[in-house]
């Protein structure tokens, strides 16, 4: 199974992005919003 790109990515602020995703349930549409920090490698 091919992993599924999220269909909207928001630059929250500086180094935060939001993926939004869609679920479609039996009655409704609903939505689950990940959060990512980008920061860089320390060494």
């Amino acid at each position: 199974m091919a992993k599924q790109e999220a269909p909207y990515t928001i630059r929250v602020g500086r180094g935060i992005k939001a993926k939004v995703w869609t679920n479609n349930g039996s009655k409704s549409t609903w939505y689950n919003v990940t959060f990512a920090r980008s920061y860089p490698l320390q060494g």
